[in-house]
């Protein structure tokens, strides 16, 4: 007794229609949950981006504009600026990883 392609599609239709129309023979639907699961590794990701574009981007143009600054007039604010500036970017990398560690795994 064989079954071809055609109606083993047609049955598996057939199946597929009736666990949705006798409400999931019983079963609970879980879907809210994957969705809120979902936006939370969108929140997740857009930490790490923003971490990323932070860190690569905005701190390097920073610490570039006060270090030219530093080295072509040579005042002591310029590098405390300098100095700040540096510390803020490893401090906030710092921070980061420190925040990222002590989240509970599930």
């Amino acid at each position: 007794m064989s079954i071809s392609s055609q109606q083993a599609d047609l049955a598996w239709n057939d199946v597929v229609q009736d666990f949705k129309n006798n409400k999931y023979w019983g079963f609970t639907v879980h879907q809210e949950e994957q969705s809120e699961k979902r936006v939370n590794v969108t929140r997740e990701l857009f930490a790490y981006i923003w971490t990323m574009v932070q860190a690569l981007i905005i701190m390097k143009v920073v610490i570039f504009y006060f270090g030219l600054k530093s080295a072509s007039e040579a005042e002591p604010m310029d590098m405390v600026w300098l100095v700040l500036a540096i510390a803020f970017s490893f401090s906030s990398l710092f921070f980061f990883a420190w925040r990222k560690s002590r989240r509970k795994k599930k």
